[in-house]
């Protein structure tokens, strides 16, 4: 996914939750700017795990799932570590 269809998700992710930008910019203590710039996917802008973290929480979705959305790991990469360490549901 890039920054264009990733900010599109996020925007949707928001909306569904009835939230604007400006209070998920306030829950997660990230900056207009860039709040902007990671729903418009300016300059292919991505989140880092550590906002995703704080974004995932904001919008009631799961932080792996940001981040398979954002592209930090793959769902093949998550089932793998999943195995890895016992963890099943």
């Amino acid at each position: 996914m890039n920054g264009t269809e990733f900010g599109a998700y996020l925007k949707q992710l928001r909306k569904r939750k009835g939230l604007t930008m400006m209070d998920v910019k306030d829950l997660c203590g990230i900056s207009t700017p860039y709040m902007s710039q990671l729903e418009t996917g300016y300059k292919g802008v991505l989140p880092s795990p550590e906002i995703l973290r704080k974004l995932s929480a904001a919008l009631g979705v799961t932080h792996i799932g940001m981040m398979i959305k954002a592209g930090h790991v793959t769902e093949d990469e998550v089932l793998t570590m999943r195995r890895e360490h016992g963890i099943y549901d």
